[in-house]
Parts: C-alpha cells; sequence; structure tokens
C-alpha cells in the first residue's frame, strides 16, 4: 500500500514520511508547487531539515499544485483559471490512503475524493476559521466572494475526511466542533530525531556560531517567530490570542535574570523571523542587553538543532489560552533533552483527559516573572537544569517520535487495510 502525505509545512509530513518508512510504510511525500522553495517557506524545504536528504529524495514528489486558494478558485488578480478536476485527478493519483493538511480538504472536495486523515496546521483550521483569513471576509469585493467558496469547499472537504486528527484544542477545536466534525485529539509526529545529527566542520558559519556561545556559561536559545506587538496586534484583529508568541515576556525576564546575576556571563539566542522582529531589536536595546543578546538569521531546522544543543535552556512559545498547545520549537526542544520554557495552558488532568498521558516536564511560563524565576533556578541549581532536561528526552521517546507515529500507523492499518 501506498501512502501520500500532501503539503510539508514546518516539516511535519517529511517528519511523519520517514517515521512511517521506518515502521515498514511506503510512505511518500508530496509537496505543493508553493512550499519549501526559494522566497516563499524556503525553512518548510525537506533539505533544511536533515543531513540525510540523499537517502530520502526519492520519496519526495512535486506537485503541479499550489497550496493555496489559486487551486480551488485560480486567481482573479492573475487571470488565472483554477486546475481543472482532470488535471487534480491526475495530479494525486497512484495512492491507496492520502494524510492531508492546508488546501488539501478543498481539492479533495473538487476532485469528488475523500481524504483519509485530515490534520489542521492552521489555528482555527487553514481556509475557514484562520484569523487572518477570517479577517479578510470582512472585505466588501469580488476576492471575498471567491474566498467564501473556498471556505465552503475546504469545509466540505473536511466532513468528508475519513478521519479527523486535532490537537490544538482552542480555536481549532472550536472551529470542528462547530462544523460538527468529530476529531480525536492526536498529534502529528513534527520532529524526526532518528537520524545522527553532527557537522564534519564544513560549515564556518554555524561552527563560529558555537564557538561564540562556548565562550558564555549560560546561554538561553529561542528560534519561536517574533510576535507580540501592538502592532501585530492590530493587524490579527479579535483573532490575536490565538497568534501572538508574547516574545517580550522572554526578552523581559532575561534582562531582569541578568540584572539579578550580573556576573553570569549570560546570553540570550533569538532568531530574525516573524513581523515584530524589529520591535524586539528595539526592546532588547531600551533594556540594554545588545551584549548579552545574539541574533541569528533564519536557518535550517538541522542547523538551529546544531546550536541549541550547545545552550542550557531552550523555548518553546508563549501562547496564553485556555488548552492551546504547541508546536515543532517544543517538540525539538524536547527531543533534544533541553529544559524547555513553555506555556502550559491545561491543568494535569486536562490534559491527561485529552492526550492519555502526563504532560512534558514544561518551565511554565505565564508572564515574564516566570521567565526570570525559572532562569534563575535553573542557573543555581545545574543539577534540576540537567535532570530536567533527561526529563524531557525521556517524555518524547515515550510519547512521541516513533511511539506517535505507530498511533498513526494504526489509524491507517484501520482504513486503509494495511498489511
Amino acid at each position: 500500500m501506498r501512502v501520500a502525505l500532501l503539503g510539508n509545512t514546518c516539516n511535519n509530513n517529511f517528519a511523519l514520511m520517514r517515521y512511517l518508512r521506518d515502521l515498514g510504510v511506503d510512505a511518500h511525500l508530496l509537496l505543493y508547487s508553493n512550499e519549501g522553495i526559494e522566497g516563499n517557506n524556503i525553512h518548510y524545504s525537506p533539505e533544511y531539515d536533515t543531513f540525510h536528504f540523499n537517502k530520502w529524495k526519492v520519496y519526495i514528489h512535486r506537485l503541479p499544485v499550489m497550496n493555496g486558494i489559486e487551486s480551488i478558485v485560480g486567481r482573479l488578480d492573475k487571470m488565472r483559471m483554477p486546475p481543472s478536476k482532470t488535471f487534480l485527478k491526475s495530479a494525486f493519483q497512484g495512492y491507496d490512503c492520502y494524510i492531508g493538511s492546508g488546501i488539501s480538504p478543498g481539492i479533495f472536495a473538487r476532485m469528488g475524493k475523500k481524504l483519509t486523515v485530515y490534520y489542521p496546521y492552521g489555528t482555527g483550521v487553514e481556509w475557514v476559521g484562520e484569523a487572518e483569513f477570517v479577517k479578510k471576509l470582512k472585505n466588501i469585493n469580488m476576492e471575498t466572494l471567491l474566498r467564501y467558496y473556498v471556505r465552503y469547499k475546504q469545509k466540505q472537504g473536511i466532513h468528508q475526511s475519513a478521519i479527523c486528527v486535532n490537537s490544538e484544542m482552542t480555536a481549532t477545536a472550536d472551529t470542528l466542533n462547530k462544523m460538527g466534525k468529530r476529531f480525536l485529539g492526536l498529534s502529528v509526529p513534527q520532529y524526526y530525531n532518528r537520524e545522527i545529527i553532527s557537522h564534519t566542520g564544513k560549515d564556518p558559519f554555524i561552527l563560529n556560531i558555537i564557538a561564540t556561545i562556548k565562550k558564555y556559561d549560560f546561554v538561553v536559545f529561542s528560534h519561536m517567530r517574533q510576535l507580540w506587538s501592538k502592532n501585530s496586534k492590530k493587524k490579527f484583529g479579535n483573532g490575536w490570542n490565538t497568534m501572538t508568541k508574547n516574545n517580550n515576556w522572554l526578552i523581559e525576564g532575561f534582562s531582569s535574570f541578568f540584572s539579578t546575576y550580573g556576573n553570569s556571563n549570560a546570553l540570550l539566542v533569538l532568531t530574525e523571523w516573524g513581523d515584530d522582529v524589529e520591535y524586539s531589536k528595539l526592546l532588547v536595546k531600551e533594556l540594554g542587553i545588545q551584549k548579552q543578546v545574539l541574533w541569528l538569521p533564519l536557518l535550517a531546522r538541522k542547523q538551529l538543532i546544531l546550536i541549541m544543543r550547545e545552550c542550557d535552556i531552550s523555548v518553546g512559545q508563549f501562547g496564553v489560552l485556555h488548552k492551546r498547545s504547541w508546536g515543532s520549537t517544543t517538540f525539538e526542544s524536547l527531543a533534544n533533552g533541553m529544559p524547555t520554557l513553555q506555556t502550559f495552558n491545561f491543568t494535569q488532568k486536562e490534559y491527561t483527559d485529552e492526550f492519555g498521558y502526563a504532560p512534558p516536564p514544561f518551565l511554565d511560563v505565564k508572564s515574564k516573572n516566570d521567565v526570570t524565576k525559572h532562569l534563575c533556578d535553573m542557573y543555581i541549581d545545574k543539577d534540576a537544569k540537567i535532570r530536567i532536561g533527561k526529563l524531557s528526552k525521556v517524555w518524547f521517546d515515550r510519547h512521541n517520535g516513533i511511539r506517535l507515529a505507530e498511533k498513526w500507523l494504526a489509524i491507517l492499518k484501520n482504513d486503509c487495510k494495511l498489511n
């Protein structure tokens, strides 16, 4: 049986493809034409996620179809018609099971086919209830009518999918519940940790960064997207609470920690990614901690992991919203045995009841003061830092990674009759 994984936002499906192949499944990654290419989410390219691309490239294929509204209604502004049903059927043929996200449900609804498994990657469900998409529906123009049709086809395809999987229990769960679409509370394996990751001395840029980091005795690493300013809040409107990363808490909390332990020789590593990079740089300057902050360009995940492993503390994301979950940056941290600053938006019981196991050993953050406290604690108690790091990796190995992929395989065996 051949399994197609459609799309690759955050390299989620590339991770799942590798796990499924490890489990004996003939899984293939089908990249949309506008994914993981220069100038358009290049960091979603599989090559950015592995040092062993040649091992996997035969199972990766490029679709002649976009992950976007053009695949449903064309592009009115560019006088382009949508691809025909015949063209779409030809592009997606040859597989027994289809796992998709993004615009995949809408495309399959157009073809008169159903996805085996649908999982949303956008908070609120992409092209249905995502904050930025919903805001565009308020415009009065011809494109708005087309967007309503896109949403109609997307919802139709989601309804028709055999199984829906979701782990985001705020806006996404609300949208699916309002649609009347039942879903299985399950994560997607977002990070593949079964490869040997090591640099060979061929990348002087990364080696130089690592050499810089080693000059400090306490290093906090973050590559979450910079999204927290009042300017961005206006952009997202009512959906702001589903989007903000509250990066200012990290910067301000680190600054307070450094004020307390000024002799700590500490460093905060941040990434130039997101709408609010300049606001974050301005905040760093206002706090007078420029010498304690190292800004990285947006790098490939395989490079970032090499840098992360040289640090003491890693950061997930700080979105405070009841039952809001976390993404790939957090799973990367856990998998690599890092103590992780991360907002935990469940009670212990809520999380266990929802997913069937205990939550990760996060350093829970709901304010800048929490950041300061955790950094002070981890700086003072190095044994606790090491212990929490080890527990983080144990959690990932038990409940994510290959163990989580086995749950996905069980779903496919039931619905695809895999042998």
